[in-house]
C-alpha cells in the first residue's frame, strides 16, 4: 500500500511538473520607448557648446535600429525659440520618409507626436533639421559610431541649405540637438 501511495504521489508530482513546465502563450515583451539623443547626451562627460552660424544648414545624424520598431515622436532643442523643420530620411535612397515642424520655446526640448513611422532593423536612416542662421548647440570630442539600447548612432551629418544632409559627415561631434522617440516592436 505504501508503494502504491508513493507511486501515485510520484506520478501526480510528475504530471504537475510537466503541466507547470509547459509554456503558455506569452505576451511579447515590449521595450520602453527610447529617446536616442537625450540618452546619448546624458551618458557624455563632454560639455555642451553653443555656436552661431551665418547661413542655413541641414544637420543631424545617421542611425541604424538594431531591431524593428517605430518612431512615435520627434524633438528639437536649440538656444533660440522658433519653428524648426525636422525630417527623417532613408539613407540608401535619400528619400524623405516624414517631416514636421516643431515650435520650440527658448532653450527647452520641444516634442511633437507623429504618425508611427516603421523602421527596419539594420537599415540606415537619418534624422535632420533645418538650422536657420542662428545659434545652435553642439558636442565635440566624441567617438562615433556609438551603440545605444536599440539604435546605433553612426555619424553626424550636415549640408548647406535645406534638404538631405549629404555634404559632410563627422565622427567626432554632434551638431544641433534633434531627437526621436523609438519604440521597439514586441519581441
Amino acid at each position: 500500500m505504501k508503494t502504491m501511495n508513493l507511486n501515485a504521489i510520484l506520478i501526480l508530482s510528475l504530471v504537475v511538473f510537466i503541466f507547470a513546465s509547459c509554456k503558455k502563450d506569452q505576451e511579447p515583451m515590449v521595450l520602453a520607448p527610447q529617446n536616442v539623443t537625450v540618452e546619448y547626451l546624458d551618458s557624455l562627460a563632454s560639455p555642451i557648446n553653443t555656436l552661431s552660424t551665418g547661413q542655413n544648414y541641414s544637420v543631424g545624424y545617421q542611425f541604424r535600429p538594431k531591431i524593428n520598431g517605430k518612431i512615435t515622436e520627434l524633438s528639437v532643442n536649440l538656444p533660440n525659440a522658433g519653428d524648426y523643420k525636422i525630417s527623417i530620411w532613408d539613407v540608401d535612397t535619400q528619400t524623405l520618409l516624414t517631416q514636421t515642424t516643431i515650435n520650440q520655446a527658448y532653450g527647452n526640448w520641444a516634442n511633437k507626436d507623429i504618425p508611427d513611422l516603421a523602421l527596419e532593423a539594420q537599415k540606415t536612416y537619418a534624422i535632420s533639421f533645418l538650422l536657420p542662421a542662428t545659434d545652435y548647440y553642439y558636442v565635440d570630442n566624441l567617438t562615433l559610431p556609438v551603440d545605444m539600447t536599440n539604435i546605433t548612432i553612426i555619424n553626424s551629418i550636415a549640408a548647406n541649405g535645406d534638404g538631405y544632409p549629404v555634404d559632410q559627415t563627422f565622427t567626432d561631434h554632434l551638431f544641433g540637438f534633434v531627437d526621436l522617440t523609438f519604440q521597439a516592436d514586441p519581441q
